[in-house]
Formats: C-alpha cells, structure tokens, sequence
C-alpha cells in the first residue's frame, strides 16, 4: 500500500474518532446542571442519616431523619406546592444518639416501616406504619446491646419473601443481620446471625449478589481497619459467610454502595474514605474469586462522608455525589466517558459539618435531586436542592 494511501487512511481514522469524541462532549455540554437551593429545616440538631421515600403513600416523597443530638428519628412531610412545602412529624424522641434510619415493608401489609440505629443507645428498633394522619407508629426493639450501632439497612437477605434487617456495630467491630421470621404482626420474630465480629470499627454493610450466583451478598466498610470487604453466601441455615479483601488501604473506609458503576451487567462497589478524603469505586472484574479494580473518584474531599451513584445529568450513566465534612462540601461528579474512568468534579454548595446526604427525584420532575443535612457540631440544617436541568 502506498505511504500516501496509509497516511489518508489514518487521518480518516483520527477524524472519526475526534467526531465521537467531540459528539460525547456536545451531548453532556448541552446539557447543564444547576440546583435551587431550598431550607427544609433549619432547626434539626445533628443530623446524621438521611432516607426519602413515600411513607405515607400518598404518591409524593417524604424525607427521613436522624438526629443524633435530639436522641430522635423524625420525617418532613411533604405537602406540596412549589416550593415544596414541609411539615415535621415526629416518630421517636428518646433514641439515644439516633445515627441511622431506612424504610422498608417489613410486615407485608404493602406501607413503609421504618428501621433505625442508636448510637449512644446501643440499640437495633423499627417503627411499624399503622397508617393515620398523622401516622401512628409501634415501636419494636430487635436488638439491645449492640454497642455504637453505626449503620442499618434492609432487604430480603435470604430471599424468603420478606424483608431482614442488617446493622453495623462500631464498638463490636460487627456486621449482623435479622431474619424475619414472621409472627404477630406488631411483634416480628427477629433471630440474629452473625456476619462478621472481627471488622475493626464497622461502619456500613449493604447487599448485592456480586458472583451473580443468585444469592445475596455482603459489602462492608470499616473505618479503623482501612477496609472494604464483601462476604460471600456459602448458604446453609445459619448462612455460612466466606470474607474477601477487596482494599486494605482505603483510609477510615466510612460508606460503601453495591451499584453498577460501568451499566456491564454486574454490580460494583463504591466507597467513600473519612482520612482519606478520597472518593472511589471498584469495578467487578469476575473470576473466582472475584478480581477488583480500583478507580479513584475524586480526592482531596476533606472527611468525604456519604456517597451515592446516581445519573444526574440523564445521560444515561451513573454519575456520583458526595458530601465532605471537614470541606462543608456537597459536590457532584461527572462520569465523562460513560465507563466510571473519567471524572468532573461541581461543587453544590457548602453545608456546616455535612454529613448525611441522599440523591432521589424528589420533586417527581424526571431528574434527580439532592438532600443533605448539617451534622454534629453543624448548623442545624436540612437543605434541598432541587436539579433544574437545562437541556
């Protein structure tokens, strides 16, 4: 072939790939995110947990709290209007150092109850949804004792058909979950089992099936061991649990999320490191057992706190926010290549001593929305900001 002719090729080549590049750019530069900032309280002491979902089923999103110095686990009902208009309601005020609530059916009657976790308190409880207006609430405790319970979260862990309860102890360096065992409706049999009890200073656990065998997983995060870990369902009644390394070295590791970052088909792992001000996320690779690779976010975001993957540009992949305690700092990143190797970092804004924060469709507009709270120590505020994308 003729040097002229390999040289009009390779130029034809480069021009094709500079127009998909240029063409990605385009699609995500016509499209710019901005956010209203709205006050949904602005006198909640030291929130540390945030959960949006209908409670009260009337089709628009409520927004859970916990607060950790009013020893309470509260909701902002939303009432409508534009703005959206609130109204706290109050569902428990004497738990002690309230540091983390979800809501989940958790006796099949088809409304959302709710789970929380009490720091000082040491204790697992739920909250049953009798409906009413406001709602009425029986309080169950499902464990005492479980000392500086940091973190709960639930799901059909043993696909049974109803849901459990899993919890992070700091103090016991534990991860445990609770298989319901049905009963009285106002009183759940709830039977403890063990995950893991030597997870130095335990901070979060989520579920996902990651070997895709088709039962369900753990992912931890622990803050003194610098780890991140899954544990794999070797099945059995107990469920036998097989640890697996991923990161030894995420420093004051304080978050993770069970997510498919890259949209291939199996589920990743996101994190967020507390010292290591570091945002990042390990991408499944497959094999036996399972090869991760690690992809850093963003770095330099001082006590990166909560993170959470979610598309906030609708461009079709998953882009993250993240809120950064020491920096006041709510931001967001843009996943430029679709893959989760390519980042842009926006800063929302800035909140005192942010902690919690939770990114849904809160205003039922098509795009995604940002809640956050002010933390121990902080301002005493609950922020909205609501996603005005322009396109």
């Amino acid at each position: 072939m003729r040097p002229k002719k390999i040289l009009f090729l390779v130029m034809i080549v480069i021009a094709s790939v500079l127009i998909i590049v240029s063409g990605a750019d385009n699609r995500y530069k016509n499209k710019k995110v901005t956010f209203t900032e709205y006050t949904v309280d602005e006198n909640i002491h030291g929130t540390a947990s945030i959960y949006a979902c209908d409670l009260d089923s009337d089709g628009d999103m409520e927004i859970l709290g916990a607060s950790v110095e009013e020893d309470a686990i509260v909701y902002w009902r939303n009432d409508g209007g534009e703005p959206i208009k609130w109204t706290k309601q109050l569902i428990d005020k004497e738990f002690k150092q309230a540091i983390s609530v979800y809501a989940i059916d958790l006796d099949g009657d088809k409304d959302l109850d709710v789970v929380g976790a009490a720091y000082g308190g040491s204790e697992i409880a739920i909250w049953l949804n009798q409906d009413g207006n406001p709602i009425k609430w029986t309080k169950q405790i499902i464990k005492s004792g479980f000392t500086f319970a940091h973190e709960v979260y639930a799901c059909d862990l043993d696909l049974d058909g109803d849901n459990d309860i899993l919890a992070a102890s700091t103090k016991l360096n534990r991860l445990s979950w609770w298989r319901n065992d049905g009963g009285n409706p106002i009183a759940i049999v709830w039977i403890e089992q063990v995950i893991d009890s030597s997870f130095i200073k335990a901070k979060s656990i989520r579920v996902a099936d990651f070997d895709q065998d088709g039962d369900m997983d753990i992912v931890g995060a622990a803050l003194d061991g610098n780890e991140i870990a899954w544990w794999e369902n070797k099945r059995g009644n107990p469920i036998k649990w097989k640890k697996h390394l991923i990161d030894s070295s995420f420093m004051g590791a304080h978050r993770v999320q069970a997510v498919d970052m890259d949209n291939d088909g199996d589920i990743d792992i996101l994190g967020a490191a507390y010292y290591g001000n570091m945002i990042a996320w390990w991408e499944n690779k497959g094999g036996t057992p399972i090869v991760w690779q690690k992809n850093i976010i963003g770095e330099n975001f001082k006590r990166a706190c909560i993170v959470q993957a979610v598309d906030l540009d609708k461009d079709g992949d998953l882009d993250v926010a993240g809120s950064a305690q020491e920096s006041n700092e709510v931001s967001w990143w843009h996943n430029g290549d679709g893959r989760g190797k390519v980042w842009q970092k926006f800063r929302v804004d800035s909140l005192k001593r942010v902690w919690p924060l939770y990114v849904c469709d809160l205003d039922n507009d098509g795009d995604n929305d940002i809640i956050a709270g002010s933390g121990s120590r902080g301002n005493n505020k609950v922020k909205l900001w609501i996603n005005q994308l322009i396109k």
